[in-house]
């Protein structure tokens, strides 16, 4: 109420937010990473990256786990994980080594981390 007058208020919840209040998991469980190859701060996922996201992290997964799954298959430039919030960013050399290290996670380790 402001100046005597109601406000009728809308809320728009996301899906996300809906099944969090319901208490319904959605997408992939916890224990599978999501993983972004086409991180892109403006909106274009169809744009290459050297940079991978990974969201979905199990609270309990460490960063040298992180580290010790991806950099078998290409070097990590530099890694940047949020564990309070489950994701973390992957930074390659390059493009061809982004998209080449998630092509053998997904082939090898079956996009999980563990």
């Amino acid at each position: 109420e402001i100046d005597g007058r109601g406000l009728p208020l809308r809320f728009r919840h996301t899906q996300e937010a809906m099944s969090m209040l319901l208490d319904q998991p959605t997408g992939p469980p916890a224990s599978t990473p999501v993983v972004d190859d086409g991180f892109d701060p403006f909106g274009d996922k169809n744009v290459p990256s050297s940079t991978l996201l990974l969201k979905g992290l199990l609270s309990t997964t460490l960063d040298f786990t992180i580290k010790s799954v991806f950099q078998k298959y290409s070097p990590i430039k530099e890694m940047r994980f949020f564990p309070q919030r489950s994701f973390s960013f992957l930074e390659f050399r390059t493009v061809d080594d982004a998209t080449h290290a998630l092509a053998r996670f997904q082939q090898e380790d079956k996009s999980r981390i563990d």
